[in-house]
């Protein structure tokens, strides 16, 4: 059986509970971290019995938990497999900045030992030129290790200051991730920084759970037609809806909800979980998904500037110390070639991953004219679906008397609540 708190949903549920002074129903969790009504239970229910919560039970049967304020702490002080799980998380993110500063440190090296080979050896060829000749080449040579000079101050200089891995926030509306160091810019050039969206599902369903519960728990198709991935949309209203309805199952199975016909012949969606009797009384139309288009690099202007002319003087540098070293010696042509070759690399990767950036943002800017088309086809058939959002209102009213009153809790002897009763 798996340990309370290692699984990679009780780590989303902790991230939410810990702190909270309040009750936690499976409802409400499920509509806040958005994972399925029947995980969240099963590990509410592990995390409860791992953590000793308080456990209370309505007259309607639903549960409701009360953990410790600070429950992480309480699970770590409980168990050395979640604590050594700690530990190596924290090392695996020094780890993984280590790898990503390794990219820009080997950069500064390569520039700077194939920087001084040139000069070393084109200080030797020096000597054997006249002095007009010389002079010139010598100019040239000197005004380079000036350059590279620089671009190392500038580097250290920015590297000074505390940067960060530049991740992507994790709620919306957060976009402004942490500066990010020289070091790890290279880094963030090459491979980027990852995909702002990868938790675009679980932020589907926390946008998908926020209707249904502004809804009481009952929604017509429509309702959730701009949460969805669907076609382009149709001009007939039958067809259109039908098609909502059969993107409908994913989100009943997530939900335990169920479809229910009412006597005019209307499609509904109840969740019962979610359901409470009243009228909502202007249900405004949900607003369309939206995915964020994948940023190339987090790395600021004169990062990137900088990066460019490290690389340039690196491939022409070494370009140089190979033709110069031919026939002087096989190491300089070892360290002429590795120098070549990650300039390369430090070249194509970006320019590949760029073109590769642009296909995915288009189909990004696709996805979301799509579901944009779905809010404006609502809209536009919003006179037709009176009758349908009628029937909504009606089921929304007939909606069972919600019984909060207490039937039992552990915080109270069992003996006292019947004695009470």
């Amino acid at each position: 059986m798996q340990e309370a708190g290692s699984s990679r949903h009780d780590q989303q549920l902790l991230a939410w509970i810990d702190g909270r002074d309040s009750l936690v129903t499976a409802a409400e969790a499920t509509v806040v971290v958005g994972l399925p009504l029947d995980a969240v239970e099963a590990r509410l229910l592990a995390l409860a019995v791992a953590s000793g919560a308080q456990l209370q039970v309505s007259g309607a049967g639903e549960v409701a938990y009360r953990f410790p304020v600070h429950l992480r702490r309480v699970l770590l002080s409980r168990s050395w497999r979640l604590r050594l799980r700690l530990v190596l998380q924290r090392s695996w993110t020094v780890l993984f900045r280590l790898i990503r500063c390794a990219f820009g440190v080997v950069l500064l090296l390569l520039v700077t030992v194939v920087s001084l080979l040139v000069i070393v050896l084109g200080v030797a060829m020096l000597s054997r030129l006249d002095d007009d000749a010389g002079d010139v080449a010598g100019s040239l040579l000197w005004g380079s290790l000036e350059l590279v000079v620089r671009l190392l101050v500038a580097v250290v200089s920015d590297q000074l200051w505390l940067g960060s891995p530049g991740q992507f926030p994790t709620q919306e509306g957060k976009t402004s991730p942490k500066r990010v160091a020289y070091l790890e810019s290279v880094y963030s050039i090459l491979f980027g920084d990852g995909d702002p969206n990868r938790q675009l599902d679980q932020h589907r369903w926390q946008r998908i759970g926020a209707v249904l519960q502004d809804r009481r728990g009952v929604v017509m198709a429509e309702d959730l037609a701009p949460l969805l991935d669907l076609p382009t949309p149709p001009a007939e209203l039958q067809l259109g809806s039908d098609w909502i309805d059969q993107a409908m199952l994913p989100v009943l199975l997530h939900f335990d909800g169920r479809p229910e016909v009412t006597a005019q012949g209307q499609l509904l969606y109840v969740f019962a979980s979610l359901q409470s009797p009243g009228l909502v009384e202007e249900p405004s139309l949900a607003q369309p998904l939206r995915e964020r288009s994948i940023p190339f690099s987090h790395a600021s202007p004169q990062q990137r500037w900088t990066y460019g002319a490290l690389t340039l003087t690196l491939l022409l540098l070494s370009a140089l110390l190979l033709h110069w070293s031919v026939a002087l010696s096989v190491g300089l042509q070892v360290i002429a070639s590795a120098g070549l070759a990650y300039a390369l690399l430090l070249s194509v990767v970006p320019l590949g991953r760029w073109w590769w950036l642009r296909r995915c943002n288009r189909a990004i800017q696709a996805r979301n004219r799509g579901r944009q088309r779905w809010a404006d086809w609502v809209q536009q058939h919003r006179a037709a679906l009176a009758e349908k959002c009628r029937a909504a209102d009606a089921c929304r009213l007939q909606a069972g008397p919600t019984d909060a009153s207490l039937s039992y809790t552990t915080e109270t002897d069992l003996l006292e609540q019947e004695i009470d009763g």
